[in-house]
């Protein structure tokens, strides 16, 4: 019940920052992936060591919660990605398309995984049998981290706020997990007597591969219209409720003061900013600007909503359907601009 409900909770609502940092864990999969990471890393500890006394207990449950999680992420974002992958797959950039491929694998993966999880199942099954199925576990991680960089790369080549650090921590935990892990069944099936040497490699193979994910995902200095990426999402915590009436009003020409003013909002799932330039009283040009992590929304709607504030003179327009917060979010960082132009604050 809780995945369900985590999973189909509106986006953006005007919560506070802690609440939305706590649904953020579940609905984004961060929660499930820290779990899975744990479950993985279970694995690649050394026989007897005091985790392994400790987690290998409770490495089935963890497992369990983690898919668990991991479903309530699908659906959440499954309502929008799937449909769109199923019904109008061209509209996918490459990098999303790849990713839900990968997220179907990892779904018929994980759940066959996850039923021989529990107790009842699993001591009814061969233990030979048992272990040889869960095999399929190591392909399951390898997707997983392919699936979180297929979306993170981009965002972190475009300097989206936080992105970059994350992927150096994904890789680093799951490239060092592959090591280690390699590492012990090395030192299992063989003799120790190139430990040394063998750990050594390992250690200069981990080095070349965070080198070369490094320079792979390093930010550019500017996003698309040329400002700071940090300009742009200082404000993310901007409320995000559906535009209300107050604030898409028609307005008197002659309040405005001229100028070139920017406001900024919160669209889909990050903030939007727009620069407005006033003359002679009217709005003669606006540009926009969007931090979401999925900009498909905001370029659909980008066009049609400056250009239908710029005729009609406010921003008492539609919404374009399919991108509700986008176009909302492009309309209060309009309006945000706008009341330092001298528009009327009730």
């Amino acid at each position: 019940m809780l995945t369900l409900f985590i999973s189909l909770f509106p986006f953006s609502r005007n919560l506070p920052e802690a609440v939305t940092f706590l649904l953020d864990l579940f609905r984004r999969g961060a929660l499930s992936c820290a779990l899975w990471c744990i479950v993985m890393w279970t694995g690649a500890f050394s026989n007897g060591s005091w985790l392994i006394k400790r987690l290998m207990p409770v490495r089935g449950e963890l497992s369990i919660f983690a898919a668990m999680l991991t479903l309530g992420h699908n659906i959440g974002y499954g309502r929008t990605y799937f449909v769109r992958f199923f019904t109008n797959a061209s509209a996918l950039p490459a990098n999303q398309f790849a990713a839900c491929i990968i997220t179907i694998i990892l779904l018929i993966i994980m759940i066959p995984l996850t039923i021989l999880s529990f107790p009842k199942i699993r001591k009814r099954m061969k233990a030979k049998k048992w272990k040889q199925i869960q095999r399929f576990a190591y392909l399951f991680y390898a997707l997983l981290y392919l699936h979180i960089m297929l979306l993170f790369i981009p965002l972190a080549k475009d300097g989206k706020d936080g992105y970059y650090f994350s992927v150096i921590v994904y890789t680093a935990i799951f490239l060092g997990y592959a090591i280690c892990r390699i590492r012990k069944w090395y030192f299992l099936k063989k003799k120790p007597e190139h430990r040394r040497e063998f750990t050594s490699i390992c250690f200069g193979l981990f080095l070349a591969v965070m080198v070369i994910i490094c320079a792979v995902s390093s930010p550019k200095d500017t996003i698309a219209d040329g400002n700071s990426n940090t300009e742009m999402t200082e404000n993310t915590t901007i409320e995000s409720e559906i535009v209300s009436t107050e604030d898409s009003q028609s307005f008197d020409d002659t309040a405005l003061t001229d100028g070139v003013y920017e406001g900024k909002a919160y669209g889909y799932d990050g903030a939007v900013k727009a620069t407005v330039t006033i003359k002679d009283g009217k709005i003669t040009d606006i540009s926009c600007s969007s931090a979401e992590s999925d900009l498909w929304y905001f370029d659909k709607c980008k066009d049609k909503v400056v250009s239908e504030i710029l005729e009609a003179q406010n921003t008492d327009v539609d919404a374009v359907s399919g991108a509700t917060y986008s176009s909302n979010g492009i309309k209060k960082a309009v309006l945000d601009a706008l009341k330092q132009a001298g528009f009327p604050t009730n």
